[in-house]
């Protein structure tokens, strides 16, 4: 049985605040007609490959979560379709403002090269993003190299001069590469960087705090005006202060011949990807 619009499914995904797969019941709302190749992780997590692997869009039709039973533990994963035999899926999950605040990045064009970095909004970005074709999201989690996303988008807006950049970063992973702003202005590489800056390795902070007895140990940072600095470099720096003003400016940026840095002030995110 093929998945079709209007049909209901259960969809595993990790429930806000827990990091542990959960099934929810929901209408599928769309499913693309590209077949895409089952992620590697379901095997390292002891899950059965799907035969067919499509993307969907889905809306949550319970609340309520229900364990899951099958064996895959506390291992956190994207949104999969409880079939596996027609794939697994992108999917919208409205209650989490941390995924509401990363979904502005839907405002790039649609031919916008999206790169993924190691950080909170990165992960939420796989569950949260629509991308409409193939090779417009590259991702660093398969290296996992922290502050690669950045260094990435300049190599992909070089490699494709005429299509918009975007690099999806926290404020300690830019701080690996942000010396090659000087490079991106001197080169004329108009790419684009979201820095989500929370002062800290959130992820591990988070983890620190909630695994650990909150013994947190080199994870809080000291950061940069990082408007001020990409202006000492040449580039343009700007703020945003909400979802809204993030996908203003982002709409604005994209369209401008010049290398931007964007930093978005976050707080503290719950593991709702």
């Amino acid at each position: 049985m093929r998945l079709a619009p209007g049909m209901q499914a259960q969809v595993r995904l990790a429930v806000p605040g827990t990091g542990v797969p959960q099934v929810l019941p929901a209408r599928v709302e769309e499913v693309s007609p590209r077949i895409v190749p089952p992620p590697p992780w379901l095997t390292e997590f002891g899950l059965e490959p799907p035969a067919r692997s499509h993307l969907l869009r889905a809306t949550l039709t319970d609340p309520e979560p229900q364990p899951v039973i099958d064996g895959a533990g506390g291992a956190n994963y994207d949104a999969a379709c409880g079939d596996p035999g027609d794939g697994t899926g992108i999917l919208n999950y409205s209650d989490s403002t941390a995924a509401q605040a990363g979904m502005a990045a839907a405002a790039a064009p649609d031919e916008a090269v999206i790169i993924q970095g190691m950080t909170q909004m990165g992960y939420y970005s796989r569950n949260y993003l629509s991308v409409p074709a193939e090779g417009q999201y590259l991702t660093s989690s398969s290296q996992i190299t922290l502050g690669a996303a950045y260094l990435y988008s300049l190599g992909a807006k070089l490699a494709a001069p005429d299509r918009p950049v975007v690099a999806v970063s926290g404020d300690g992973g830019f701080l690996y590469g942000a010396h090659a702003m000087a490079t991106a202005v001197q080169e004329g590489i108009h790419s684009v960087v979201l820095v989500f800056n929370d002062n800290a390795y959130g992820n591990v902070l988070r983890a620190q705090r909630e695994e650990f007895d909150e013994r947190v140990i080199g994870t809080r940072l000291h950061n940069p005006d990082f408007p001020a600095m990409a202006r000492t470099f040449g580039a343009r720096g700007l703020r945003a202060e909400s979802p809204e003003q993030l996908e203003q400016l982002l709409r604005e940026a994209v369209q401008t011949e010049a290398h931007t840095v964007i930093e978005i002030p976050v707080g503290e995110m719950e593991r709702a990807y």
